[in-house]
């Protein structure tokens, strides 16, 4: 089904939550398996954002439209080659895009052509620290929890990505491949490629809205994938790709209150998936190991402009900021507030639970035995008292202690 050439007013937000719509291309058809079936639902999230800058792409821009593509590409792929081999573990792929409310109306009739759900998310870091941001960065437990809740049953896995990270046609094939066990999480990091020079598509001589817009989009990711098939691509050592099981997303509290955009929750994330699957229990797959993988356009790290004074982030917490020393994975001093404001959330979800336990919040209930059979007995506990010692990047946890003292 091809979208028509016009621009459609956005629908009222009260009125969808979940919705479908006509696609640029023809959608791969998700066959029904019986429920018997011990194939799991693969559940891609990732949130998209409204570009604040006008641009061909609006009211996305050249890295996220490129990324909806990519994601349709890749399912379609999937679904071709599930037909031809006995081996899939998957049922079917469902994208989930998870958007602001303060977006919804301005993304929805372009998200509804690549999602099959798209689902608004309850706060922002603007609702939650209003005397501080005014972006609206969405955070890690929501979007994942959008996800999880179009789960069709309990087993499923759970992809996400950043929302300009693209993939190539092969990652979900890929995926399948490198699961070895249902409960086994993937950490995927991607393949740097170089900036497409949009000025030479010759954009503004096209005419459309949804049409011109996709097939531009799709000669962006195209050059994508020429460059990691010619070996035109660096490493990058971040992590912008967690695939997870239901049986460890119960075990887990999905972030606290960790944000997305900025440093450090992807390590520390990644960090108590490891610990929570132990030894043999997850795979950090780099981007040479893959074929195709996940790929992005440059490495702007936009993250490290400093943005407001650590200054006024302790006057806006308080003594909440020590919880800093807490965080395993982090870099001294903070670049900015937003990365100061997720060290904290950081340290308040690796803090031991009150009472004197030293299991760390991030332990679901009922899942004490599992931390301590996979991590706990094997940790190294510092004179400070801090588990992860032996997993601690960026600072020591007496060089946090002594920040946080100077600080205060």
């Amino acid at each position: 089904v091809i979208a028509p050439d016009l621009e459609e007013q956005p629908q009222s937000l009260k009125q969808h939550h979940e919705v479908t719509a006509p696609v640029l291309e023809e959608q791969p058809q998700q066959q029904q398996q019986p429920e018997s079936s011990s194939r799991s639902q693969l559940i891609h999230v990732v949130s998209p954002y409204h570009s604040r800058t006008k641009n061909y792409f609006y009211p996305l821009d050249s890295t996220q439209w490129p990324m909806l593509v990519s994601l349709q590409h890749a399912q379609a792929e999937y679904m071709k080659w599930k037909e031809e081999s006995s081996a899939q573990k998957f049922d079917s792929v469902i994208v989930v895009c998870a958007v602001t409310a303060a977006d919804y109306d301005a993304l929805h009739d372009v998200l509804t052509r690549y999602c099959q759900h798209t689902t608004v998310l309850p706060r922002t870091t603007s609702t939650e620290y209003p005397q501080l941001l005014s972006k609206d960065l969405p955070f890690f437990r929501d979007i994942l929890e959008a996800g999880i809740g179009v789960a069709a049953s309990d087993n499923y896995h759970l992809v996400f990505t950043n929302s300009d990270i693209c993939l190539s046609k092969s990652f979900y094939i890929e995926v399948d491949s490198a699961l070895e066990s249902p409960d086994q999480v993937l950490f995927i990091n991607r393949k740097t490629v170089r900036d497409v020079n949009v000025s030479e598509l010759k954009l503004e001589e096209r005419e459309g809205y949804f049409r011109a817009k996709h097939q531009a989009a799709k000669e962006i990711v195209a050059h994508g994938h020429f460059s990691i098939d010619s070996g035109d691509w660096t490493v990058h050592p971040g992590v912008d790709c967690f695939v997870m099981h239901s049986s460890i997303l119960k075990k887990i509290d999905l972030g606290g209150d960790m944000f997305v955009g900025y440093p450090p929750f992807d390590f520390n994330f990644r960090l108590s998936l490891q610990v929570m699957t132990g030894s043999g229990g997850s795979s950090i797959l780099h981007s040479n190991m893959l074929s195709g993988g996940t790929f992005h356009f440059g490495d702007d790290m936009s993250w490290r402009e400093k943005s407001l004074s650590e200054e006024a982030v302790w006057n806006a917490l308080g003594a909440d900021v020590n919880y800093l020393t807490w965080c395993p994975i982090v870099a001294l001093p903070p670049k900015n507030a937003e990365t100061l404001l997720n060290a904290v959330a950081c340290g308040k979800w690796f803090h031991p639970r009150d009472g004197g336990s030293i299991v760390p919040r991030f332990v679901k209930d009922g899942f004490e035995k599992d931390y301590f059979n996979n991590y706990a007995a094997l940790l190294d506990y510092s004179e400070t008292g801090m588990p992860f010692t032996k997993r601690t990047m960026g600072s020591t946890p007496e060089e946090r202690l002594e920040w946080g003292a100077d600080f205060s």
